[in-house]
């Protein structure tokens, strides 16, 4: 017996289908998510043109074999999205250019110590609307990273090309504001094994309310680097393998130190953490460099009439922030170097040979619900004010762009233990919000002099995030929450 599949509904859905793919196409580009179900359209469209008839049983096939490309259509597409870029709140239009600094003072320590250290540098800044300037893409197709991050899962190289196809708010290129400048700066350091734009959404916020933003390269110890004049730097995969094993081997430690509460005994295992742990500590020490030596370019980049941030820097108002080892970076910098007037550590354990020091300046540790007072030690013997925020339902990972771009690492937590879960169950644009909110406030009051109402009042809008501070009168030891 056989079933006809040339029937008016058929030829319908079909062509409705390929219409769809067609425009999907145009207005979006190609990506690898849509090809399973392309094809299947583009078979059932063939069949129906071509009036060909199939036996039932491949008939059969042929519909569950379509039910399941579709589906897999539909979980990657959600899961790994091309999502619409969330508008900035503030008043600023926001430009975007590269910078490369090459440090003279030191040797590079990676490629067998060849040449001086180079960096470079994405800088964001307030900007004059221009509509015939070009937005910038989430990623670069030719920066490498998105081949550099799939690597790094042990991912087949193309799942992440659809992030390229994201446009953001920045502006390739543009004029910056400058009459409404000099404007505070703000350093960035991604994460370990991380990359320059991995907060995009974030320092868009910041530069749209008055800051330049410059996030830091931290080259061959982040996924992938691109310089201006095209040449592309991955992770040294004999580092990253000798890094990970120094991880797993005080795994144990740190999940010890993780549900200590006895602070005695949480800062004597902290202490055995940074003696098992020379790699992180020799990474730690190239990344405070590096970034010590970008805060002594700022003047040089303020002077430079060919530098697009020329004669709009305020390199008196400085702030640090990192994600994860960036942030350890921003925390270890903030100790030592008195030039920094603010600080944040987004969920980043501190490591370093400055055990038992002290932070003397405004700070902020934002936590995930999985790393739960792991800078004790530290907030609790700042001498200025001090806050620590932790955030309940997150993962390490929702203090980046992960939280709207890859909403599928929350399927992951189910087979995680809570201390390596990546993203927790938080809406990724609430959790986008937060952090958004946490941060401006926080710099705002500390670099623009603002009030600390708005600051204090943000655990009422989000319930979900604990803030707990240590005032100025930090003689007295005064701990509040909020």
């Amino acid at each position: 017996m056989f079933f006809s599949v040339h029937s008016v509904g058929t030829s319908i859905l079909s062509i409705i289908t390929v219409t769809v793919m067609i425009l999907q196409f145009i207005l979006e580009g190609y990506r690898w998510q849509m090809l399973p179900s392309n094809l299947t359209a583009c078979l059932f469209l063939i069949v129906t043109i071509g009036k060909i008839n199939w036996p039932h049983p491949l008939f059969v096939v042929g519909w569950l074999l379509g039910g399941l490309s579709i589906g897999f259509t539909l979980i990657t597409a959600l899961g790994l999205p091309v999502i619409r870029w969330p508008k900035a709140s503030g008043p600023y239009s926001v430009g975007t250019t590269t910078i490369e600094l090459t440090d003279g003072s030191r040797n590079e320590t990676f490629a067998n110590g060849k040449g001086p250290r180079r960096l470079t540098i994405e800088a964001w800044y307030p900007a004059l609307r221009d509509l015939n300037v070009n937005r910038a893409s989430y990623l670069d197709p030719h920066d490498g990273i998105a081949r550099a991050l799939a690597k790094f899962l042990n991912l087949p190289s193309f799942v992440f090309t659809h992030l390229s196809l994201i446009k953001t708010n920045s502006f390739i290129d543009a004029k910056i504001l400058r009459k409404e400048g000099p404007f505070p700066v703000l350093i960035y350091s991604h994460g370990f094994y991380g990359y320059t734009k991995q907060n995009t959404v974030l320092i868009e916020e910041l530069v749209s309310h008055g800051y330049i933003v410059l996030s830091i390269s931290h080259p061959y110890e982040s996924l992938a680097v691109k310089f201006p004049s095209g040449r592309v730097v991955t992770y040294d995969e004999e580092w990253f393998i000798q890094s990970i094993e120094e991880d797993q081997r005080t795994k144990s430690l740190v999940n010890h130190y993780l549900k200590c509460h006895e602070m005695k005994e949480k800062e004597k295992l902290l202490k055995q953490i940074v003696e098992n742990s020379p790699l992180a500590g020799k990474s730690l020490t190239i990344w405070t460099e590096d970034t010590r030596f970008v805060i002594g370019q700022l003047q040089v980049l303020n002077d430079d009439p060919h530098c697009r941030l020329y004669q709009s820097i305020d390199y008196t108002k400085i702030g640090l922030f990192g994600f994860s080892f960036g942030g350890t970076t921003a925390t270890q910098v903030s100790m030592i170097d008195d030039r920094i007037r603010a600080g944040i550590d987004m969920d980043g354990l501190q490591y370093g040979k400055l055990f038992g020091h002290s932070l003397s300046v405004p700070f902020m540790f934002m936590e995930s619900s999985s790393f739960k007072g792991q800078n004790d030690p530290y907030y609790c013997k700042t001498k200025n004010n001090a806050y620590r925020v932790n955030v309940k339902k997150t993962g390490h990972f929702n203090f980046t762009d992960f939280s709207l771009l890859m909403p599928i690492l929350k399927l992951f937590r189910f087979f995680e233990a809570k201390e390596n879960r990546r993203l927790g169950p938080i809406d990724g644009k609430r959790m986008i919000c937060l952090t958004n909110d946490y941060i401006l406030s926080f710099f705002n009051v500390y670099l623009k002099g603002e009030d600390k109402t708005k600051l204090m009042r943000l655990s009422n809008q989000y319930p979900e995030a604990k803030m707990d501070m240590r005032s100025d009168l930090y003689s007295s030891s005064k701990n509040e929450s909020y």
